[in-house]
């Protein structure tokens, strides 16, 4: 019999539709249900594409003694991470304040006011190996609340007055440059020379240190900078993190060579990917990283594509039971497949082998399984004919297997950064086609998901969720003023300052400063929190900083200076304690040191264009000025009417605080002018 998440908004909800759990999707009835029986409230969080949610699924909440006894001993409460991320980070807060490590599925136990006073992430059945099982945790939470409900309630109360005092902590400085360095200087002690990326396994691809890096690097000139983005970016591409039949790249690796990955693939690690190729390439012009990009990108839009030109959230890690089963193949398999010549190219260049070159987690055995590592994607000649050759015969294999099931969740954010990512890279690479695909996503979530300069959070099957939160504005925002620098059109630069406007009205610590992730309304939970580090994805608060500062000289608006450079001083503030977690702070902070510089391009694009849009400029707002759009630019910012074509020629400004030096129309000397 379905329980309370049947015809969830949520795909993950729908998978826990038919537990014997009688869940409850998160909201005030199952807080009233708990406060009028008197009992605790169990929360677990994860997402669709998680792998261990899976196995903590199969294994407990399927289980009918599971369910029976989670249901006498609480109400339960299942919830989408990335649905409610604020409900997410709250108890994810409250897991790190607790001493835990966290990461999903997170089992959360509260008070029916919603204090949490316990977490755990993933637990089995019965204990084992020394993990509590959930049985046993049933158990002894019952007894606690039964025994002594004042301890557990004052325990939740300090716990929340702890996070309240953390939320409202503003702490700014002025240290800019000493916290770049510090930064870059944490970058390098992590970073593994051999092998790229940073730290020890498991390795993440985040792509936000790799942006980090690459305007330090500029900003310095330390070439050792870019050497980590290059370095890193390769190791990734030729791992089995990256997709080497299919394309696209997978959560993350769990070893340190990024070999074996949790399978699951993320339309934000993909959109953050791109955004740090396209500046790679800016950098040094490696066609390796054009390559990566197209790749990519050609994964999304295959896979990823929504009917109405949105993207969807992600591919599960699992399929027909078991993680990672539609990547791998056995050497029968691929004897069948393949030609003599395939098969050895395939040995040399991607490491199968005939026992298999996936070993077991616990016994080290070989599993007779592989998966493709290694090798060149981008050859030439008689071994880029090989390549091709065998990557179409195992695609077409591929597509007759069970898919990982696709959760297809519409992200405001997600999708935000996937437009930023396309329209970057359609004005780098001169590939219309992807600013064409931006501008489709664009009108799609705009037109399911804003009413009137207010966003929605998600939307699924037509079923859109309540108020969006500080990032979707942020993110979207960033995507529609990256729009407006690859196309020229007024009106994706007139939705960006009008959401932007909206996210002040909603978000800002008007008393502490600073940007709030939430709307006051929405999710009623005991903090109104602030983030000011990364996680997967950039801070919302530094990305919103970001946004303000490039809207700032366009608009010549001073708030928008003011509120930008303000959140980047408190962010820097934060930033003393673990200054690796401030990538986005860090590049937020670039921005605002020192002047940054308009780049008017008047006349149609040609080869000028070319050479500003290849050019790594993180510090300079692009501004299209094209004989289509003179009107409605010079209309929305009139103080371009000065900027003319030289000679009906292509024509370059470069402007700081509105003082240009002299038209360039010639491409060395602007080249010189770019770069100095």
């Amino acid at each position: 019999m379905a329980n309370r998440l049947q015809g969830s908004s949520s795909p993950y909800l729908r998978q826990h539709a038919d537990n014997p759990v009688d869940w409850y999707p998160w909201g005030d009835d199952a807080f009233n249900d708990a406060a009028s029986r008197g009992v605790p409230v169990l929360i677990s969080i994860g997402y669709a594409a998680c792998h261990w949610c899976h196995v903590m699924a199969h294994e407990s909440f399927e289980d009918p003694e599971v369910g029976e006894a989670l249901n006498l001993a609480f109400v339960n409460i299942k919830v989408d991470r990335e649905e409610h991320p604020t409900v997410d980070h709250f108890y994810m807060s409250a897991c790190t304040a607790m001493g835990q490590a966290g990461g999903w599925p997170l089992t959360i136990i509260a008070t029916p006011d919603r204090h949490p006073f316990y977490c755990a992430t993933y637990l089995p059945k019965t204990s084992r190996h020394g993990r509590m099982g959930l049985l046993e945790l049933v158990e002894r939470i019952s007894e606690v609340w039964k025994t002594d409900p004042e301890k557990v309630a004052q325990y939740g109360n300090d716990l929340v007055e702890t996070l309240s005092r953390e939320s409202v902590i503003s702490e700014s400085t002025s240290d800019t440059a000493g916290r770049l360095t510090e930064a870059f200087s944490a970058l390098v002690s992590r970073f593994d020379e051999e092998r790229g990326g940073f730290g020890a396994a498991p390795k993440f691809p985040t792509a936000h240190q790799l942006s980090f890096l690459l305007r330090y690097g500029k900003r310095t000139g330390d070439d050792a900078a870019y050497v980590m983005v290059d370095t890193t970016i390769r190791a990734m591409r030729k791992g089995g993190i990256f997709d080497q039949i299919g394309l696209g790249i997978h959560r993350y690796s769990t070893d340190r060579e990024w070999k074996l990955p949790h399978f699951e693939k993320m339309l934000v690690d993909q959109a953050l990917l791109v955004i740090a190729c396209c500046e790679a390439y800016q950098v040094k012009h490696d066609r390796y990283h054009q390559n990566t990009t197209e790749d990519i990108i050609a994964y999304v839009i295959r896979d990823l594509s929504a009917p109405d030109g949105a993207f969807y959230a992600s591919e599960d890690a699992d399929s027909e039971g078991s993680e990672g089963k539609f990547y791998l193949w056995s050497w029968g398999e691929l004897e069948a497949l393949l030609t003599t010549a395939e098969l050895e190219y395939a040995k040399r260049e991607w490491s199968v082998e005939r026992e298999g070159n996936i070993h077991d987690e616990a016994s080290g055995e070989p599993t007779g399984l592989n998966l493709f590592v290694g090798g060149n994607a981008y050859s030439d000649g008689e071994d880029g004919a090989l390549w091709s050759s065998i990557v179409q015969k195992l695609l077409e294999v591929r597509s007759s297997r069970v898919r990982p099931q696709r959760d297809e969740k519409l992200l405001t954010d997600w999708n935000g950064l996937m437009i930023a990512a396309l329209a970057k890279a359609g004005r780098v690479f001169s590939n219309r086609e992807w600013i064409v695909a931006a501008e489709r996503a664009a009108h799609a979530v705009l037109n399911s998901h804003e009413h009137e300069g207010r966003l929605a959070h998600t939307s699924f099957e037509g079923i859109v969720s309540e108020a969006g939160f500080l990032d979707d504005y942020a993110y979207l925002s960033w995507g529609l003023l990256d729009l407006f620098e690859a196309t020229g059109k007024v009106a994706w630069l007139s939705k960006c300052e009008e959401l932007v406007r909206s996210m002040i009205s909603e978000f800002w610590d008007d008393d502490a400063v600073g940007f709030f992730i939430s709307n006051p309304d929405v999710h009623k939970l005991p903090v109104r929190q602030k983030q000011y580090h990364d996680g997967a994805t950039p801070a919302g608060a530094s990305v919103a900083a970001q946004i303000l500062l490039r809207l700032a000289p366009i608009l010549a608006d001073e708030q928008f200076e003011e509120l930008g450079r303000t959140q980047v001083g408190i962010s820097l503030g934060s930033s003393g304690r673990y200054a690796l977690g401030f990538s986005s702070t860090m590049i937020a902070a670039d921005l605002g040191l020192g002047d940054r510089r308009e780049i008017v391009v008047v006349g149609n694009a040609g080869d000028l264009t070319r050479l500003v849009n290849q050019t790594f400029l993180p510090n300079a707002v692009i501004l299209p000025k094209s004989t289509n759009t003179t009107d409605e630019i010079e209309a929305r910012l009139p103080h371009l009417s000065e900027y003319k074509a030289i000679n009906g020629n292509e024509t370059v400004y470069i402007c700081t605080d509105r003082v240009c030096k002299a038209p360039l129309t010639d491409a060395d000397k602007l080249e010189m002018a770019l770069n100095e």
